[in-house]
């Protein structure tokens, strides 16, 4: 499994944009992904970078810290909406040998 920018929920998220409303309370679909990490049994690879003004790069780490092993986790640069681990190629590298080791 890769995870590409992802949240820990749709509630965190929410939350981070908009802090004066009572999001978890507003959401019905909460998408949480951090109370579900734990229980998947494939090898899983997070990227995600500090710069990303979308989703905190604290959520990506709180989510790699919940995952069972094997994991990894690709720390990359630049905005949510960005070309990512694409632009270096060291990161693709990271990303094409996960796949190759991990898929049968």
């Amino acid at each position: 499994m890769i995870l590409h920018d992802t949240f820990s929920s749709l509630a965190d998220a929410a939350a981070y944009h908009y802090p004066w409303l009572p999001v978890r309370l507003l959401l019905r679909v909460h998408y949480d992904s951090l109370a579900k990490i734990g229980h998947i049994g494939a090898p899983l690879l997070v990227i995600h970078s500090p710069q990303d003004e979308v989703i905190p790069i604290e959520q990506a780490q709180r989510l790699f810290a919940a995952a069972a092993e094997p994991k990894e986790f690709l720390e990359t640069s630049g905005s949510h909406n960005g070309p990512s681990y694409l632009t270096r190629p060291e990161w693709q590298a990271r990303v094409q040998s996960f796949v190759e080791r991990t898929l049968p």
